[in-house]
């Protein structure tokens, strides 16, 4: 199939609306707060409201978007999430990432309930790369790095310890 100008691929999330114009992008539309966000990897894409076409931004590689439809208004700034493809990848990046923060990323990656079994695990920070490894081995990883035990409870992983701010 040939590219024709006068029939533009233009992809629906909602009343949001994407006009591809030779690119590769990532669209979530899970955000914890409702938000849409678009980020652009190659190429060129607008991004407008279905309502409001004169209100578009244009997207670079290494742009975002967040778009909250209430307003339907527009941010677009620089992405500094080096995970935004880590679930289809599994390459993932921590650089002195808090524990919660990683342990939510790998639920997410890996369709797994992770979860700490204290709050002051949230105090550790871990910084390593992982490249399409298993859960398993990532797992180990954190288990060794940060003297952790893990557990499988049936219902997903737990992980327990000392901490990272306090005496063992």
């Amino acid at each position: 199939m040939a590219h024709d100008k006068t029939k533009p691929f233009i992809i629906a999330v909602g009343n949001v609306r994407i006009r591809v114009v030779g690119t590769s992008f990532f669209v979530n539309t899970k955000t914890w707060d409702d938000t849409k966000e678009i980020i652009l990897s190659s190429g060129v894409v607008r991004v407008y409201y279905d309502e409001r076409p004169e209100k578009t931004a244009v997207l670079l590689p290494g742009d975002k978007a967040e778009l909250i439809t209430d307003g339907y208004a527009i941010t677009k700034t620089t992405n500094e999430d080096v995970n935004f493809l880590s679930w289809k990848t599994k390459h993932i990046v921590f650089n002195n990432t808090p524990l919660n923060e990683a342990v939510a990323l790998l639920t997410n990656v890996y369709h797994t309930n992770i979860r700490l079994a204290e709050d002051n695990l949230s105090n550790c920070r871990i910084t390593t790369t992982f490249d399409r490894q298993s859960l398993e081995s990532v797992l180990n990883v954190l288990k060794a790095t940060l003297d952790l035990q893990v557990r499988n409870t049936g219902a997903g992983i737990e992980l327990s310890g000392h901490g990272c701010n306090q005496v063992k």
